[in-house]
């Protein structure tokens, strides 16, 4: 994720880099620090995550659906970005 926070920061998108660096705070803070791989990532995480969001941090249902989403778009380009036959369609 932080490589696409950098790409955005060279293309001077600083508010869209500000935004996913709020998701991916979020997201750490979720994790005690600890990072992991895309494919490590499962629905079961990703509910207890939205779960811990709301009954843990009060954040309300906007945000939490804010950082879902930037999630869900940063892991959608990483996997298309990675995927094989991407050069060949």
């Amino acid at each position: 994720m932080q490589e696409q926070i950098e790409r955005l920061r060279g293309q001077g998108k600083e508010r869209t880099v500000e935004t996913y660096q709020s998701a991916l705070n979020s997201f750490m803070k979720f994790r005690d620090g600890i990072d992991l791989c895309f494919d490590e990532m499962d629905a079961d995480l990703m509910e207890h995550y939205e779960t811990e969001m709301r009954s843990t941090h009060h954040l309300s249902r906007n945000t939490t659906s804010f950082y879902m989403r930037i999630l869900r778009c940063v892991y959608r380009k990483a996997v298309v970005r990675d995927w094989p036959f991407l050069q060949i369609l």
